[in-house]
Protein backbone atom coordinates (compact mmCIF):
# COMPACT_ATOMS: atom_id res chain seq x y z
CA UNK A 1 0.00 0.00 0.00
CA UNK A 2 2.82 2.40 0.86
CA UNK A 3 4.58 1.65 -2.43
CA UNK A 4 1.35 2.28 -4.35
CA UNK A 5 0.91 5.56 -2.46
CA UNK A 6 4.47 6.54 -3.39
CA UNK A 7 3.80 5.71 -7.05
CA UNK A 8 0.57 7.72 -7.15
CA UNK A 9 2.25 10.64 -5.40
CA UNK A 10 5.13 10.64 -7.88
CA UNK A 11 2.82 10.29 -10.89
CA UNK A 12 0.70 13.21 -9.67
CA UNK A 13 3.84 15.34 -9.87
CA UNK A 14 5.03 14.03 -13.23
CA UNK A 15 1.66 14.12 -15.01
CA UNK A 16 1.34 17.57 -16.70
CA UNK A 17 -2.27 18.19 -15.69
CA UNK A 18 -1.69 17.68 -11.96
CA UNK A 19 1.87 19.02 -12.04
CA UNK A 20 0.52 22.53 -12.57
CA UNK A 21 -1.25 22.35 -9.21
CA UNK A 22 1.91 21.21 -7.49
CA UNK A 23 3.71 24.12 -9.11
CA UNK A 24 1.08 26.56 -7.86
CA UNK A 25 1.47 25.20 -4.32
CA UNK A 26 5.25 25.35 -4.64
CA UNK A 27 5.19 28.95 -5.84
CA UNK A 28 2.84 30.11 -3.09
CA UNK A 29 4.84 28.34 -0.40
CA UNK A 30 8.16 29.64 -1.69
CA UNK A 31 7.09 33.29 -1.71
CA UNK A 32 5.57 32.93 1.74
CA UNK A 33 8.74 31.34 3.21
CA UNK A 34 11.33 33.34 1.30
CA UNK A 35 9.34 36.53 1.80
CA UNK A 36 9.52 36.06 5.57
CA UNK A 37 13.14 37.23 5.37
CA UNK A 38 12.39 40.57 3.69
CA UNK A 39 13.49 43.43 5.95
CA UNK A 40 14.47 40.93 8.67
CA UNK A 41 18.29 40.81 8.69
CA UNK A 42 18.46 38.74 11.88
CA UNK A 43 16.21 36.09 10.32
CA UNK A 44 18.34 36.18 7.17
CA UNK A 45 21.45 35.61 9.27
CA UNK A 46 19.90 32.59 11.00
CA UNK A 47 18.77 31.02 7.74
CA UNK A 48 22.03 31.62 5.91
CA UNK A 49 23.96 29.80 8.65
CA UNK A 50 21.31 27.07 8.82
CA UNK A 51 21.99 26.50 5.10
CA UNK A 52 25.75 26.64 5.52
CA UNK A 53 27.00 23.48 3.81
CA UNK A 54 29.04 22.27 6.78
CA UNK A 55 25.94 22.75 8.97
CA UNK A 56 24.55 19.51 7.51
CA UNK A 57 26.75 17.83 10.08
CA UNK A 58 24.57 19.28 12.85
CA UNK A 59 21.41 17.21 12.15
CA UNK A 60 23.61 14.18 11.49
CA UNK A 61 25.32 14.60 14.87
CA UNK A 62 22.06 15.27 16.72
CA UNK A 63 20.41 12.24 15.14
CA UNK A 64 23.43 10.11 16.06
CA UNK A 65 23.38 11.33 19.67
CA UNK A 66 19.64 10.70 19.90
CA UNK A 67 20.04 7.17 18.62
CA UNK A 68 23.04 6.45 20.84
CA UNK A 69 20.97 7.58 23.83
CA UNK A 70 18.42 4.94 22.84
CA UNK A 71 21.17 2.34 22.33
CA UNK A 72 22.77 2.78 25.74
CA UNK A 73 19.44 2.55 27.50
CA UNK A 74 19.48 -1.14 26.67
CA UNK A 75 19.07 -3.48 29.61
CA UNK A 76 22.28 -5.42 29.05
CA UNK A 77 25.36 -5.75 26.86
CA UNK A 78 23.59 -7.84 24.21
CA UNK A 79 20.64 -5.47 23.89
CA UNK A 80 22.98 -2.48 23.51
CA UNK A 81 24.89 -4.27 20.76
CA UNK A 82 21.63 -5.24 19.05
CA UNK A 83 20.48 -1.61 19.01
CA UNK A 84 23.82 -0.45 17.63
CA UNK A 85 23.52 -3.12 14.94
CA UNK A 86 20.10 -1.74 14.02
CA UNK A 87 21.75 1.65 13.51
CA UNK A 88 24.36 0.12 11.20
CA UNK A 89 21.53 -1.60 9.35
CA UNK A 90 19.84 1.76 8.80
CA UNK A 91 23.02 3.12 7.22
CA UNK A 92 23.29 0.10 4.90
CA UNK A 93 19.64 0.40 3.86
CA UNK A 94 20.10 4.12 3.27
CA UNK A 95 23.02 3.40 0.94
CA UNK A 96 20.90 0.85 -0.95
CA UNK A 97 18.10 3.42 -1.18
CA UNK A 98 20.37 6.11 -2.61
CA UNK A 99 21.71 3.70 -5.24
CA UNK A 100 18.33 2.26 -6.26
CA UNK A 101 15.91 5.15 -5.92
CA UNK A 102 18.07 8.24 -6.37
CA UNK A 103 20.63 7.20 -8.98
CA UNK A 104 18.81 4.34 -10.72
CA UNK A 105 15.25 5.71 -10.68
CA UNK A 106 15.56 9.49 -10.84
CA UNK A 107 18.92 9.77 -12.57
CA UNK A 108 18.78 6.67 -14.74
CA UNK A 109 15.11 6.06 -15.61
CA UNK A 110 12.89 9.13 -15.29
CA UNK A 111 15.22 11.44 -17.17
CA UNK A 112 15.00 9.19 -20.24
CA UNK A 113 11.26 9.87 -20.54
CA UNK A 114 9.78 13.04 -22.00
CA UNK A 115 10.21 14.96 -18.76
CA UNK A 116 12.46 17.77 -19.91
CA UNK A 117 9.86 20.26 -18.71
CA UNK A 118 10.18 19.08 -15.09
CA UNK A 119 13.52 17.22 -14.80
CA UNK A 120 16.15 18.27 -13.97
CA UNK A 121 14.44 20.89 -11.87
CA UNK A 122 15.99 24.19 -10.95
CA UNK A 123 15.35 25.68 -7.53
CA UNK A 124 13.06 28.66 -7.01
CA UNK A 125 16.04 30.99 -6.58
CA UNK A 126 16.94 30.30 -10.23
CA UNK A 127 13.39 30.64 -11.50
CA UNK A 128 12.30 33.96 -9.99
CA UNK A 129 13.67 37.48 -9.78
CA UNK A 130 13.45 39.68 -6.68
CA UNK A 131 13.95 36.78 -4.29
CA UNK A 132 15.91 37.05 -1.06
CA UNK A 133 19.19 35.54 -2.30
CA UNK A 134 21.21 34.80 0.80
CA UNK A 135 24.26 33.82 -1.23
CA UNK A 136 24.33 37.34 -2.66
CA UNK A 137 23.57 39.06 0.63
CA UNK A 138 26.26 37.04 2.44
CA UNK A 139 28.80 36.16 -0.28
CA UNK A 140 31.42 35.28 2.32
CA UNK A 141 29.30 32.39 3.66
CA UNK A 142 29.22 29.18 1.60
CA UNK A 143 25.49 28.61 1.83
CA UNK A 144 23.13 26.21 0.03
CA UNK A 145 20.27 28.30 -1.39
CA UNK A 146 20.39 27.30 -5.07
CA UNK A 147 20.21 24.03 -6.96
CA UNK A 148 20.18 23.12 -10.63
CA UNK A 149 18.71 19.71 -9.79
CA UNK A 150 16.53 20.15 -6.72
CA UNK A 151 14.18 17.17 -7.17
CA UNK A 152 14.14 15.05 -5.06
CA UNK A 153 15.48 16.69 -1.91
CA UNK A 154 18.50 14.58 -0.92
CA UNK A 155 18.96 16.28 2.47
CA UNK A 156 15.30 15.76 3.36
CA UNK A 157 15.32 12.17 2.09
CA UNK A 158 18.15 11.20 4.43
CA UNK A 159 16.59 12.91 7.47
CA UNK A 160 13.14 11.40 6.86
CA UNK A 161 14.60 7.96 6.17
CA UNK A 162 16.37 7.96 9.53
CA UNK A 163 13.25 9.26 11.27
CA UNK A 164 11.13 6.40 9.89
CA UNK A 165 13.59 3.69 10.93
CA UNK A 166 14.35 5.21 14.31
CA UNK A 167 10.59 5.26 14.91
CA UNK A 168 10.37 1.61 13.89
CA UNK A 169 13.25 0.41 16.06
CA UNK A 170 13.04 2.71 19.08
CA UNK A 171 9.39 3.70 19.43
CA UNK A 172 7.27 6.84 19.55
CA UNK A 173 9.36 9.11 21.77
CA UNK A 174 12.62 8.75 19.86
CA UNK A 175 10.74 8.62 16.59
CA UNK A 176 8.88 11.86 17.32
CA UNK A 177 12.15 13.59 18.23
CA UNK A 178 13.70 12.31 15.00
CA UNK A 179 10.84 13.69 12.92
CA UNK A 180 11.07 16.98 14.80
CA UNK A 181 14.79 17.21 13.98
CA UNK A 182 14.01 16.41 10.34
CA UNK A 183 11.38 19.15 10.17
CA UNK A 184 13.65 21.74 11.80
CA UNK A 185 16.55 21.08 9.43
CA UNK A 186 14.45 20.69 6.26
CA UNK A 187 12.80 24.08 6.66
CA UNK A 188 15.92 26.26 6.05
CA UNK A 189 16.31 24.72 2.59
CA UNK A 190 12.72 25.70 1.79
CA UNK A 191 13.01 29.18 3.25
CA UNK A 192 16.31 29.89 1.50
CA UNK A 193 14.93 28.60 -1.80
CA UNK A 194 17.25 25.66 -2.51
CA UNK A 195 14.21 23.39 -2.70
CA UNK A 196 10.56 23.61 -3.59
CA UNK A 197 7.96 22.18 -1.22
CA UNK A 198 7.15 19.32 -3.61
CA UNK A 199 10.83 18.33 -3.75
CA UNK A 200 10.17 17.07 -0.22
CA UNK A 201 6.44 16.24 -0.24
CA UNK A 202 6.72 14.27 -3.47
CA UNK A 203 10.39 13.52 -4.14
CA UNK A 204 11.71 12.72 -0.67
CA UNK A 205 8.53 11.22 0.76
CA UNK A 206 7.91 8.96 -2.26
CA UNK A 207 11.44 7.57 -1.94
CA UNK A 208 11.12 7.04 1.82
CA UNK A 209 7.66 5.48 1.51
CA UNK A 210 8.68 3.07 -1.25
CA UNK A 211 12.03 2.07 0.23
CA UNK A 212 11.00 1.73 3.88
CA UNK A 213 7.90 -0.32 3.03
CA UNK A 214 10.05 -2.56 0.82
CA UNK A 215 12.62 -3.16 3.57
CA UNK A 216 10.24 -3.45 6.49
CA UNK A 217 7.74 -5.54 4.54
CA UNK A 218 10.40 -8.13 3.74
CA UNK A 219 13.05 -9.98 5.70
CA UNK A 220 15.87 -7.83 4.30
CA UNK A 221 16.40 -5.60 7.34
CA UNK A 222 16.20 -8.57 9.72
CA UNK A 223 18.60 -10.60 7.59
CA UNK A 224 21.15 -7.79 7.57
CA UNK A 225 20.85 -7.04 11.29
CA UNK A 226 20.92 -10.73 12.29
CA UNK A 227 24.02 -11.33 10.17
CA UNK A 228 25.80 -8.31 11.64
CA UNK A 229 24.75 -9.11 15.21
CA UNK A 230 26.01 -12.68 15.00
CA UNK A 231 29.41 -11.70 13.63
CA UNK A 232 29.89 -8.68 15.89
CA UNK A 233 28.99 -10.68 19.02
CA UNK A 234 31.34 -13.47 17.94
CA UNK A 235 34.15 -10.96 17.43
CA UNK A 236 33.52 -9.19 20.74
CA UNK A 237 33.29 -12.49 22.62
CA UNK A 238 36.59 -13.53 21.07
CA UNK A 239 38.21 -10.23 22.10
CA UNK A 240 36.71 -10.57 25.56
CA UNK A 241 38.15 -14.05 25.98
CA UNK A 242 41.58 -12.90 24.86
CA UNK A 243 41.93 -9.80 27.02
CA UNK A 244 39.62 -10.81 29.88
CA UNK A 245 37.17 -7.88 29.62
CA UNK A 246 34.21 -8.13 31.96
CA UNK A 247 31.06 -6.59 30.41
CA UNK A 248 28.78 -7.34 33.33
Amino acid sequence: MAQLSAFILLMSWLYPFSHQYWQQLDTWFFWMMNGSMIDHPNWQYIIVWANYRAADLVPALLTLLLYLHYCFKGKDYYEIIQRIVYGITILILLLITIIIFKFALFEGVLKYFELSNVLPRKSATYMFDNTVRLDLIFPEIRTKVTSKDSFPGDHATVLLFFAVFISYYSGKVYGSLSFLLAFIFIMPRLIGGAHWLSDILVGSISIVLASSSLYLGSSLHNSISDYLFHHIISLLDYIKSRIKIDYS
